[in-house]
């Protein structure tokens, strides 16, 4: 705040400050989302009058105004007692959004704005009514529980993933290039799990050492391989050394793709088997998420613990 309001008083600059909210599905495990915002900015000449009469006011004014903007943008559980049920509805939410064949970015914030009124909605019957959010919480807890008694997911119950087809073609056609690219990256993509599971305790920073030791790693491997391709393979050699980490990637999202699959496989023979389970699954499921709704009158009420999900 000190340099805003230093480059305002001795150079006239007009700074503007962006609230930023970075909110994380799964830190801890590698290749999963991060949903960035930017809040509207604000312009530290709001408050230069305020700092010349008072800093320390004015301080808090800006500490103010930059935690309103970030309370617009990042997810909040307000009670840590709420964390579990949070992530069954976070999981429930999610699975209703259809994502891309090609899951790099999301070009709208339709994720986010969902998850987040999904822990207002938890924040607001806390405050509220706790004995609805207890009744919410066993019934989402049993839901879960049957879930991971019949090995089914709920992404199943949730949806059909589109590309179907392309998904099953991709697991036959892709056989021997997943083959070829685990092989040629099985050090680079080893030795880092071996190094964090023996010396990584907290699992939060268990996918940022896993990345940091496998970059650096091949930086040297890397190299190596391309003088091994262009010796073998003469100047063919360098579009081998360059297959082989575009082969290591293709071999992360053939293992997504054949897990997805065999969840597919596993609970298509489930309904074929036991359809009632299915069915009591999904109208359990459409009862959980139609408590989770948010209502306008509720949106209106005001409460101290609950937030809008901004923009």
């Amino acid at each position: 705040m000190g340099m805003a309001f230093g480059a305002e008083e001795q150079h006239g600059l007009d700074v503007h400050i962006v609230p930023v909210g970075i909110n994380y599905t799964y830190p801890a495990d590698f290749r999963k989302e991060v949903l960035i915002n930017f809040d509207d900015p604000f312009s530290i000449r709001e408050l230069t009058d305020l700092h010349k009469a008072n800093p320390a006011k004015a301080l808090l004014a800006f500490n103010e105004k930059v935690e309103a903007g970030l309370k617009r943008q990042v997810i909040i559980v307000n009670d840590p007692a709420n964390d579990n049920i949070a992530e069954q509805l976070l999981v429930m939410g999610r699975n209703n959004v259809v994502l891309p064949f090609f899951k790099w970015r999301f070009d709208s914030d339709e994720r986010r704005m969902l998850e987040k009124d999904i822990c207002d909605r938890i924040n607001t019957l806390a405050a509220s009514s706790p004995e609805s959010l207890e009744t919410l919480k066993e019934k989402t807890g049993s839901y879960f529980s049957l879930l991971k008694k019949e090995h089914i997911m709920d992404q199943n119950i949730a949806r059909k993933l589109d590309y179907g087809f392309l998904r099953y073609l991709t697991v036959i056609l892709g056989l021997p290039v997943f083959i070829a690219g685990y092989l040629a990256n099985l050090l680079p993509f080893i030795i880092p799990g071996i190094i964090c599971k023996t010396f990584i305790r907290d699992p939060r920073f268990f996918s940022s050492v896993y990345i940091g030791i496998g970059t650096m790693l091949y930086l040297i491997y890397f190299p190596i391989v391309m003088g091994l391709s262009v010796w073998v393979f003469g100047w063919y050699g360098i579009l081998v050394g360059f297959a082989v980490p575009l082969s290591g990637y293709l071999v992360l999202f053939y293992m997504e793709i054949i897990a997805e699959r065999l969840r597919t496989l596993l609970y298509w023979i489930k309904k074929v088997s036991n359809p009632e389970l299915i069915e009591n699954l999904a109208r359990i499921r459409v009862e959980i998420m139609s408590d989770v709704r948010v209502s306008e009158a509720e949106l209106n009420r005001p409460n101290p613990l609950y937030r809008g999900s901004g923009s």
